[in-house]
């Protein structure tokens, strides 16, 4: 599987990096949107992992952008925030909230993968509102 993540904090991204890379994923990342949009013109990903506040643009914003574009036929999207608040995002978009846990963002991944690719039409954007159900809690430590 071949994972884009796009995130701005450069310890955050290679921390995903390294945690998708120890689970045998091919990983590409990129800092900005509009790299994240001129890779996935370029090269063919199975997953778009993407922080929400992003330096300059949303994660939401470039993801609406791509989905518009055709960008995101079978491919599976997922964006993480801390703030629960309204976003929008093409349907089928997961939403996660920070902070992750391990093994959450990689059954998340996992799932958004297996639902992409039972698609067999691109995805409208639409707004969704943020849910705390609709988050992924990190595993307790006990």
């Amino acid at each position: 599987m071949k994972v884009l993540i796009v995130e701005d904090d450069p310890d955050v991204r290679e921390m995903l990096v390294e945690i998708f890379r120890a689970y045998d994923w091919d990983v590409l990342a990129v800092a900005e949107t509009a790299l994240a949009l001129a890779t996935l013109r370029r090269d063919s990903v199975d997953l778009v992992i993407s922080d929400e506040n992003l330096e300059g643009a949303s994660g939401s914003a470039m993801l609406e952008e791509a989905s518009s574009a055709g960008l995101l036929f079978n491919v599976g999207a997922m964006i993480y925030t801390a703030e629960p608040r309204e976003l929008h995002v093409p349907d089928g978009v997961r939403v996660l909230q920070k902070p992750l846990g391990v093994s959450s963002l990689l059954d998340a991944a996992n799932a958004v993968i297996a639902r992409s690719a039972r698609s067999s039409r691109p995805s409208r954007a639409r707004t969704r509102e943020f849910r705390e159900e609709d988050s992924e809690s990190p595993p307790s430590s006990a």
